[in-house]
């Protein structure tokens, strides 16, 4: 008889638990679904997450169950702490608000990556990044030169409304940049831009503590623009930051340093043809000299951004940080007749862009991996609506775009699925 009351007494407390076990863990899941700090949970991973939950309520259920305890008020109380516990859980499991860093590299055509499928590997780093972010296959940028494409691309204004069409152009500081919007949210913001139209004079440094660009057209490289950012952050610790990093490699003259200069050429002896002119005929075998010295260039950015992402994981930076990569618009390469350049008419080899985003986990445990490759059109424009619904911000009333979050989420886009330049 004793034995039988034994097993019926086990046997409540494996039910207890187990009941006990799914409640608390349902509500833990809720409460965390709640109070994430940024992002959001996919499906599987609440499923990992109730499952994590459920194992580890039941545990603490089962060994209050089994020690007998006659005090049933004591047993309430301990029930009552376990759930205490797994709610005080759901918020050391939350990141705090990651970092972001927005690089973008100038005048970069999406189809002269071998992300994207270029038949050279001047991308080699990207591709292992892009196993971490999501891919953007129709990217378009809203201009065809820098002074129109930037003030689409950082307060997210189509060119009809910001009216930059030239570099005596000043934006109105009306718009609200992704720099204003990360500083109104207590982050520190940093920018390096490389190219001197996108100065102080011209409004670009709206938000920023700390904003550096070259007076002239400086040879002011990828490696030197990425390494400002961690020189400012090793004299603040800035936490979190922003990060604008504009580098103009790929812009003319194409005139890479070694190796980069004749890594896809190097049996060329005649002198480097660092660019073309529109309208002007170059030999083609100037053109593949040419060519092979632009994707050297994309490829010297493409080390650069490996260099930069191996000194945020030494600086303990890399995990928490919101990482987008991007270029301000394409380049005609004789694409057409001799259309060379770009600022002229918006053909596909000029407005279609890379794009890159690696979303950081909200979650310690289990992280939420945000991945894969998405073919839904997408522009400047949605970058700053996205980066806002992400990191749980309003966005500013300025924004024109349409966050793009409800792609990654696997739903049907709320958005436009075609692109206004």
């Amino acid at each position: 008889m004793e034995e039988i009351k034994k097993e019926g007494r086990i046997f409540r407390s494996i039910s207890y638990s187990v009941i006990g076990g799914v409640v608390t863990a349902s509500l833990a899941l809720v409460i965390q679904r709640e109070t994430l700090r940024f992002g959001f949970l996919s499906i599987e991973s609440q499923l990992k997450l109730m499952l994590i939950y459920t194992i580890f309520s039941f545990s603490l259920f089962l060994i209050v169950s089994l020690h007998n305890f006659k005090d049933r008020r004591k047993v309430t109380g301990l029930y009552l702490s376990i759930v205490f516990i797994m709610i005080g859980l759901t918020q050391l499991n939350c990141n705090p608000l990651p970092n972001v860093l927005m690089i973008v590299s100038d005048a970069t055509r999406a189809d002269h990556l071998s992300l994207y499928g270029y038949n050279r590997k001047t991308t080699p780093f990207l591709e292992k990044f892009a196993r971490e972010a999501v891919v953007f296959n129709q990217a378009m940028s809203q201009g065809t030169h820098t002074i129109v494409s930037t003030p689409s691309l950082l307060p997210s204004v189509y060119p009809s409304t910001h009216k930059l069409v030239n570099y005596r152009k000043v934006l109105n500081p009306e718009f609200v940049l992704i720099s204003e919007m990360l500083k109104s949210a207590d982050y520190a913001t940093f920018g390096c831009a490389a190219n001197p139209h996108l100065g102080i004079k011209n409004g670009f440094s709206q938000g920023f503590d700390t904003y550096i660009f070259p007076m002239y057209w400086e040879n002011v490289d990828a490696p030197k623009v990425f390494h400002s950012l961690i020189e400012w952050l090793s004299q603040t610790h800035a936490q979190p930051f922003f990060g604008f990093l504009f580098c103009i490699d790929p812009h003319t003259p194409y005139d890479p340093p070694p190796p980069y200069d004749k890594l896809f050429d190097p049996q060329w002896q005649g002198k480097p043809v660092t660019g073309g002119i529109h309208g002007k005929y170059i030999s083609e075998r100037q053109l593949q000299n040419m060519i092979a010295r632009y994707d050297g260039e994309i490829a010297l950015v493409d080390k650069a951004i490996e260099n930069l992402i191996k000194k945020l994981k030494e600086n303990d930076l890399y995990d928490n940080t919101l990482i987008i990569y991007t270029s301000d618009h394409g380049e005609a390469l004789y694409d057409r007749e001799n259309d060379f350049g770009h600022g002229k008419a918006p053909y596909e080899e000029v407005v279609h862009i890379p794009l890159l985003i690696r979303f950081p986990s909200p979650l310690k445990f289990p992280t939420v991996a945000f991945t894969g490759r998405q073919d839904e059109v997408v522009s400047h424009v949605d970058i700053l609506p996205t980066i806002a619904e992400f990191l749980h911000l309003q966005r500013p009333e300025t924004a024109m775009g349409f966050s793009f979050m409800d792609l990654i989420r696997d739903k049907n886009p709320k958005m436009e699925k075609y692109a206004f330049l």
